[in-house]
């Protein structure tokens, strides 16, 4: 259902004086936009909110009533899904929004004020309030408007129509404790992602999906015209994607920032960064985690992807082999481009890395296979589909070029060529006759019997060293040598 958001109403709210009541309340006679009109009025306190509501008249909700006290069922319920939101959002670590405790303003007791009212359109507002500035950002209290019957307005019963759209806007009023200058897109994001996360079975976020997904060439943080248009409620997906992934920490930190005047993406940026996060390397994975839903949903992505709608995929069909693809691109949006290549084919792509990033993402029997999600340039065969990410705020043209070439085939390796450790053939024996070795003289003793090549034996049955062996042998062939010389004189 539609909303209004608050930062778009507290831009003429920044001028008045801190400690006042900028603007009359429906409660008061001056009011003219949302007005009780005069019709007598109650109220219901709990711990943190006090809901208001008129006793008579158009502007009076359903005013049945089971209880001893005889307060509504209707306030009654209104009152316990505000505090059971306000816990939730405390207990993840949010800061509980302002008190408005002031002299001359509906409640003074600080209590966060919640009037059921009748609505010509949309359901639900919250409204800054004494608002403090300080370092160029607001910080106000709130208070909140809200459709007193929403099972009139299109929602199935009081209660799904209360615990859809007062959430949404008490997450409005914790923002604005932060900073009520937030941007439009993150500021409806993170409060569909808050009521969400407080009723998981509420349909109330993927109801804008398919205005989300189904323009993926449309940055993420340009604002739309008109202040109930569908983008931003499903930009939604945004802050899902952050939580499942990373945790409500670095939504947590983002709020931080934001309260110390950052942009919205810059915070989440900055928040990424704390934890050693790359923020364009994570803008690429959520825009590949939304090419992965629907019938080409697998796990791996959004636990709730496959009732997703699908994003469209460009008009030029396939990527051929060997063909190209290029254009430009602007700001935090996106392209998806299918493949089938029957040859591995070597994809690449031209672009600034600061603007544009590329991962391909194979598919099997139709499903994105996110777990073996490859950054360009990578080699491909099969099917999938390309996905392109602007990873910049900047609005400029980006322009783009995507090459597919037939990945070369390897070269022949060559025969391996011999190598010296091949062992050489044993020389062929001879039968060239040898001169036998001169043998001692007649009616000498016989040389001692050797055994191999390191001792001699002596008397006594032990062995000479090899140093004698080798004097030994030298003093026979000496006297050998003497004796042919005589002879040869002669």
């Amino acid at each position: 259902m539609w909303r209004w958001c608050s930062a778009a109403l507290a831009v003429g709210l920044w001028g008045a004086p801190a400690g006042a009541c900028p603007d009359p309340r429906p409660t008061d006679p001056a009011a003219t936009s949302y007005s009780y009109e005069g019709a007598p009025v109650s109220s219901f306190a709990g711990a943190r909110v006090r809901v208001w509501y008129a006793t008579e008249g158009k502007q009076a909700p359903e005013l049945a009533s089971t209880r001893p006290d005889g307060v509504p069922d209707h306030v009654a319920l209104a009152s316990q899904v505000a505090e059971e939101a306000l816990d939730g959002f405390v207990s993840w670590g949010f800061q509980a929004p302002p008190g408005d405790a002031e002299p001359g303003c509906d409640g003074g007791d600080g209590l966060l004020d919640v009037y059921l009212m009748a609505f010509a359109a949309a359901d639900g507002l919250a409204s800054p309030t004494r608002c403090e500035e300080g370092g160029g950002v607001f910080r106000c209290s709130s208070y909140l408007i809200v459709e007193r019957k929403p099972q009139n307005r299109g929602y199935k019963s009081f209660e799904q129509g209360i615990r859809t759209i007062l959430p949404h806007e008490l997450f409005h009023a914790v923002q604005n404790g932060y900073n009520a200058g937030m941007d439009r897109y993150w500021a409806e994001g993170t409060a569909q992602w808050a009521a969400d996360r407080l009723s998981p079975s509420l349909t109330d976020l993927e109801s804008y999906l398919p205005a989300f997904l189904s323009q993926p060439n449309r940055p993420l943080d340009l604002p739309p015209s008109g202040v109930t248009a569908s983008f931003l409620y499903g930009s939604a997906l945004w802050p899902v994607f952050l939580e499942q992934r990373r945790g409500v920490g670095v939504i947590l930190g983002a709020l931080d920032r934001q309260g110390e005047g950052l942009g919205a993406y810059a915070a989440v940026a900055s928040s990424l960064q704390a934890s050693g996060v790359d923020p364009a390397e994570e803008m690429t994975t959520f825009r590949a985690w939304n090419a992965a839903t629907g019938e080409r949903w697998e796990e791996g992505g959004y636990p709730g992807g496959a009732s997703y709608p699908e994003v469209p995929y460009v008009e030029d069909g396939l990527l051929a082999e060997g063909g190209a693809w290029s254009g430009v691109m602007a700001g935090l949006s996106s392209r998806y481009r299918p493949y089938d290549f029957a040859k591995g084919q070597r994809v690449t792509l031209e672009a600034n890395p600061e603007r544009v990033r590329g991962v391909a993402l194979p598919m099997v029997e139709g499903r994105v296979q996110l777990a073996r999600a490859q950054a360009l340039p990578a080699e491909l065969e099969g099917p999938g589909v390309l996905v392109l990410a602007g990873v910049s705020e900047k609005k400029s043209d980006a322009s783009f070029a995507v090459k597919a070439e037939a990945i070369p085939e390897p070269a022949p390796t060559p025969e391996p060529a011999p190598t010296g450790s091949t062992p050489a053939p044993a020389p062929t024996p001879t039968s060239t006759p040898t001169s036998p070795a001169p043998g001692p003289p007649s009616g000498a003793e016989a040389a001692p019997e050797v055994e191999g090549g390191c001792a001699v034996r002596r008397e006594g049955g032990g062995k000479l060293p090899m140093f004698w062996a080798a004097v030994l042998g030298a003093l026979w062939f000496g006297r050998g040598n003497r004796k042919r010389k005589k002879d040869r004189k002669r």
